[in-house]
């Protein structure tokens, strides 16, 4: 995953087309000017010359340990929803 910053999701999303970096996901819009993408390691490190010659402020790849919102997750979601299915979930108010 990697922070893009200074750049809308409209900006970001016309490089990933017209640089054909098709592998990459959008996962997440913190801000106007902050998107993070997710993809494999190899594609979000190739992938950072090319939004800083695009006028990205900062690229910055997230220590992380997966590709997480990404179409690479497709395979645990699946495996997890049955569990997930079953669970029951509650929530705690804040004091």
């Amino acid at each position: 995953m990697a922070a893009v910053i200074g750049m809308s999701q409209d900006a970001v999303e016309g490089v990933l087309e017209k640089n054909n970096l098709k592998s990459l996901d959008v996962a997440n819009i913190n801000s106007p000017d902050q998107v993070v993408l997710s993809g494999a390691k190899a594609d979000i490190q190739a992938a950072k010359p090319v939004f800083e010659a695009s006028g990205a402020s900062l690229y910055i790849p997230l220590n992380v340990s997966g590709a997480f919102h990404s179409r690479l997750m497709k395979e645990c979601q699946s495996e997890f929803n049955p569990s997930s299915a079953t669970s029951a979930f509650s929530r705690r108010k804040r004091p």
